[in-house]
C-alpha cells in the first residue's frame, strides 16, 4: 500500500473515533438532563420523563426524596401503558412505599405490566396460582411445586415470588401467619430432602440469625446438591465457627470441591491454602499448580521463588480445638479434627 493511501485510512480513522467520541458526549449529556427539563416533560405528559421522575423522587438520587411524590409520577406513567413504570408501581403498592399498602391493586398493576411486556413481572405472575392448586400437585411429589409453595406461604403475600436470594441480608423476613410459615417451612423441608438445592438455600436463609446450627445444616445440603453459593457460604462457615465447630480442614475440602468444578476465585484460594498450610499440608508446587490455573501470576512467582529457594513445603496440618466437626463435602468421609 501506497505512503498516500495509508495517510488516507489514518485520516478516516481519526474520523471515526471523532464521530464515536461525539456520540459518547450526547449520549452522557442525554443521562444528566437538569432536573428541571425532565419535570418540564413530565408535566407535558411524556412517559419516560414521568417513569424518572417518580424513580429520583423514590431513590432520592437526582432529587430530593420524596417517596408520594415519586409515586404519583408512577400512577402518570403507569396511567399511560408504560409498563416499567406499572411493575414499580406495583412494588410500592405491595410494600408500602409512598402510598398505602394495597395487595389487590399492586397485583392488577403487576398484571399489566405482564400484559406490556415487563421480563420481571411477567415470570411473577407465570408462577401465580391459587394455594389450593399448588398443594394438590405438591401432594403428588412435585419437588418445584412444594418449593414454589413453601416460598408463597412463608413471604405470605399471595403471589410465588420467586426471587434471587441475595437480595435478602442476614434473616429472611416472613409475611405470612405463624400457621402459614410453619406449612411453608414442611414442603420447603420435603423439596430440599428430595435434591431441591433451591428450597435447601431458602430454608438455611430462613434459619440464619433464628437458629445457626439449623442454618449450618442446611447450607451443608445446599452444597451437597451442588449449590455454589452454600458450598462458599461452608468455606466460610467452617473457618469462623459460626453454627458449628471451626475446621480449616473442613473449609478446604470445601474450597477444593469449587476449585475443581471450575471456580477461579476457589483455584487462587486453593493456591493460597496450600501456600500457607491452611487445612492441608503445606505444599508450594500445589499451590503453584493452582495459582497458574487461577491465573494469579504474583502467587504463581512467588512459588517460583520458594521453589528455587529449596522450599518445597511438608508442614503440618494446624492444630483445631474442638470435638467432632462433621461436614461432608461430596464425595467426603467424615473426619475427627483433635
Amino acid at each position: 500500500m501506497s505512503a498516500a493511501k495509508r495517510n488516507g485510512w489514518r485520516k478516516r480513522g481519526w474520523w471515526v473515533v471523532a464521530a464515536v467520541w461525539m456520540l459518547g458526549v450526547v449520549v452522557a449529556l442525554g443521562k444528566t438532563m437538569p432536573l428541571e427539563e425532565i419535570r418540564e416533560l413530565a408535566e407535558q405528559g411524556d412517559a419516560g420523563a414521568q417513569y424518572r421522575m417518580g424513580r429520583m423522587l423514590l431513590t432520592g438520587k437526582g432529587a430530593d426524596k420524596d417517596e408520594s411524590q415519586g409515586v404519583e409520577w408512577l400512577r402518570k406513567a403507569a396511567g399511560q401503558g408504560m409498563a416499567d413504570a406499572q411493575y414499580r408501581l406495583s412494588v410500592c403498592l405491595r410494600k408500602g412505599i409512598g402510598t398505602e399498602k394495597d395487595a389487590q391493586e399492586a397485583k392488577r398493576w403487576l398484571e399489566e405490566a405482564a400484559r406490556n411486556g415487563n421480563k420481571t413481572a411477567v415470570e411473577l405472575t407465570a408462577d401465580s396460582e391459587s394455594r389450593d392448586g399448588m398443594r394438590l400437585r405438591a401432594r403428588r411429589g412435585d419437588r418445584t411445586v412444594q418449593r414454589k409453595l413453601g416460598w408463597n406461604l412463608l413471604v405470605g403475600d399471595g403471589l410465588c415470588l420467586i426471587q434471587s436470594m441475595h437480595r435478602f441480608g442476614k434473616a429472611l423476613r416472613t409475611g405470612g401467619s405463624a400457621e402459614e410459615v410453619a406449612e411453608g417451612l414442611k414442603w420447603l423441608e420435603l423439596a430440599a430432602q428430595r435434591g431441591d438445592a433451591e428450597a435447601a438455600t431458602m430454608l438455611a436463609w430462613y434459619h440464619q440469625e433464628r437458629d445457626e446450627s439449623k442454618a449450618f445444616y442446611w447450607w451443608n445440603r445446599a452444597a451437597d446438591l451442588g449449590s455454589v453459593k452454600a458450598q462458599w457460604t461452608m468455606v466460610q462457615r467452617c473457618r469462623s465457627g459460626l453454627g458449628t465447630r471451626a475446621s480449616e480442614p473442613d473449609a478446604f475440602r470445601w474450597c477444593r470441591k469449587l476449585a475443581e468444578g471450575g471456580d477461579v476465585r476457589a483455584m487462587k484460594e486453593l493456591g493460597h491454602c496450600y501456600e500457607e498450610g491452611k487445612g492441608c499440608i503445606r505444599d508450594y508446587g500445589e499451590a503453584k499448580r493452582w495459582y497458574e490455573r487461577g491465573g494469579d501470576a504474583m502467587g504463581v512467582q512467588r512459588m517460583e521463588n520458594a521453589l528455587r529457594g529449596g522450599g518445597s513445603g511438608g508442614g503440618t496440618v494446624p492444630h483445631i480445638k474442638g470435638p467432632d466437626v462433621r461436614v461432608h463435602g461430596p464425595g467426603a468421609l467424615p473426619r475427627r479434627v483433635r
